[in-house]
């Protein structure tokens, strides 16, 4: 039986978030068109947005649907979604 153990110590990196310009620029750039999304026990038309697109400082409000390569989110009528300053989505939810 053979058996390796291996312990490394090297100097710490301290790590950052990037973080990019807020600006106020309308998520139309990112919209792909529209489809039936079931939301409420019925379908709405609902927009469908391009995640990979939207920028810093966008809003969208639901309905709404940003989809990605590995993800899709799915924002619900009348909740609110904005991009930050890292490019994550932040969602409040109506009451």
């Amino acid at each position: 039986m053979l058996h390796w153990r291996l312990s490394a110590i090297g100097p710490e990196q301290q790590v950052g978030a990037a973080t990019l310009p807020m600006g106020d620029m309308t998520a139309d750039i990112a919209l792909k068109g529209s489809r039936p999304v079931w939301f409420d026990n019925r379908y709405r038309d609902t927009p469908i947005y391009d995640r990979d697109l939207l920028q810093p400082g966008m809003r969208i409000v639901g309905p709404a649907v940003l989809e990605e390569r590995e993800a899709t989110i799915r924002i619900g009528p009348g909740d609110d979604a904005r991009v930050d300053e890292h490019l994550a989505i932040i969602t409040r939810i109506a009451p």
